[in-house]
């Protein structure tokens, strides 16, 4: 399944959905080679991903995911993927000494994580951009006073009130 985004001259950068969709994109691979004919319908098992791969996958779900939690661009330049790569190489250096192997770690589930990995920060984008309309919406919604009624703009304490 190929994702693509449509792009004219001189159009505006895209959306953070597109940019996390080229991402997904990214993340989605063929299934390895198995050297003979796969019969029609039955799906090769995927590749094995290096302790680099599985790392740098991490750090991608994380910066996002804090990218549309929080609301902040920052995490995109200070975890960039070219300033967390000798990161993810030198953690990845340490496990593949001692033996560590994190997609044995995650089992026969790493279709599932990957999908989830690209799915999170999706839904986060979108429960944060409805959050946004909606409280725009109830911010057009709310009624003033009653023509007539008291209004009291002081930070004076009223009849005695402290």
């Amino acid at each position: 399944m190929k994702i693509t985004q449509r792009t004219d001259e001189g159009a505006a950068p895209a959306s953070p959905l597109a940019a996390l969709a080229d991402q997904a994109q990214g993340l989605l691979q063929p299934p390895a080679e198995t050297g003979g004919d796969t019969p029609e319908g039955e799906v090769t098992a995927p590749g094995k991903m290096s302790n680099a791969q599985v790392l740098m996958m991490a750090v991608e779900l994380v910066r996002d995911t804090l990218c549309t939690f929080a609301k902040v661009t920052s995490p995109k330049t200070t975890m960039a993927n070219e300033v967390m790569q000798p990161v993810v190489d030198a953690n990845a250096a340490v496990l593949d000494k001692y033996g560590v192997d994190l997609s044995k770690a995650t089992g026969d589930y790493m279709t599932e994580i990957k999908a989830a990995m690209v799915t999170v920060p999706v839904l986060l984008a979108i429960r944060s951009g409805l959050s946004e309309e909606l409280k725009a919406a109830k911010a057009t919604t709310t009624t003033a006073p009653a023509a007539g009624g008291p209004v009291v703009l002081s930070a004076v304490p009223v009849d005695g009130q402290q």
